[in-house]
């Protein structure tokens, strides 16, 4: 979908605006039926190979657009920043630890300005860090916070002229929704239940393998698939053929996928093949072992479901 599609969906007029920058993009809207609900409302990542601030920060804007949330006060604890809210539908005051906020500075010296990659690690976070002064502004919905050079280990830029200080700024909308450890656990779909397993009770489950043919044909097949992905988050097609379909074209891979959903695409493309090559510049086409790990962390929706055909 296009961004001049937008306006069918009732976004307001500043994030149409917004959206029209960034024309050169294809942003894709799902699951519609309830705009109001986030759960119900996601934009993908870009076709490109971006991943910008500015399109990060047009999802937290079109997705809050209805309630609009203005900072009416704040407080600096001796750990921890106290901020109270002028908007009545959410908790009233949210308490963000200092070390948490440094943390989650999201300028270009903390965060790539292309990939939205982490640039530190936590641990060079000071654990006495403080600001030295917080303030926000309402007409650009952020909040701004200077902190010490101490305040990390190994930051070799400043984004100051000043290097005696960092400058780090968040928007409104990012701080709302880690107001509580309920609504960033239900961000990150953290709040619903998950099996921890071993190698004895996943071999055991009912539905670690099941056949190609009842995933893709039958209401069973694609409920008891759906079900062990729920549970354990591992699933094993046997028989899934490799290649295209003689009359559709269609990769095995991508009927896969869409039996259950959209596929989105990243900046790899929407279909690619992982093997070993010489001069790899990405670890995963290298033979070594990456052990368990999860993909694109850095995205606000991380990827939530990887298809191999081996």
């Amino acid at each position: 979908m296009h961004y001049k599609h937008l306006k069918c969906i009732g976004i307001s007029n500043a994030t149409f605006n917004s959206f029209k920058k960034i024309k050169t993009y294809q942003l894709h809207l799902l699951n519609l039926k309830n705009i109001n609900n986030r759960q119900n409302f996601s934009l993908l990542r870009p076709v490109r190979n971006q991943y910008t601030k500015s399109i990060k920060f047009l999802f937290h804007s079109a997705a809050h657009r209805f309630n609009k949330h203005l900072i009416k006060e704040i407080k600096q604890n001796q750990n921890s920043l106290e901020i109270k809210w002028s908007s009545s539908d959410h908790k009233a005051i949210s308490i963000f630890n200092y070390i948490w906020l440094r943390d989650n500075c999201q300028c270009s010296q903390c965060l790539h300005p292309d990939n939205r990659q982490k640039l530190f690690l936590t641990s060079q976070v000071a654990l006495d860090v403080k600001p030295i002064s917080v303030n926000f502004s309402e007409e650009q919905e952020e909040l701004e916070i200077t902190w010490p050079s101490s305040s990390t280990s190994e930051v070799k830029s400043s984004n100051s002229s000043d290097n005696s200080f960092h400058k780090s700024k968040y928007p409104f909308t990012f701080l709302r929704f880690y107001t509580s450890k309920n609504t960033a656990c239900h961000l990150r779909f953290s709040d619903q239940k998950h099996i921890t397993w071993d190698r004895d009770s996943i071999k055991s489950s009912k539905n670690l393998w099941v056949s190609y043919n009842d995933y893709m044909n039958s209401d069973e097949g694609i409920f008891d698939s759906l079900e062990q992905l729920w549970n354990y988050g591992l699933i094993f097609l046997k028989n899934v053929p490799i290649e295209k379909d003689s009359i559709t074209k269609v990769d095995p891979i991508r009927k896969v996928v869409e039996r259950i959903g959209n596929l989105k695409a990243t900046f790899y493309g929407e279909l690619f093949d992982v093997k070993s090559v010489p001069g790899a510049k990405n670890i995963a086409y290298t033979s070594l072992d990456l052990g368990l790990h999860m993909d694109l962390l850095q995205v606000l929706y991380e990827i939530i479901m990887i298809n191999f055909n081996i």
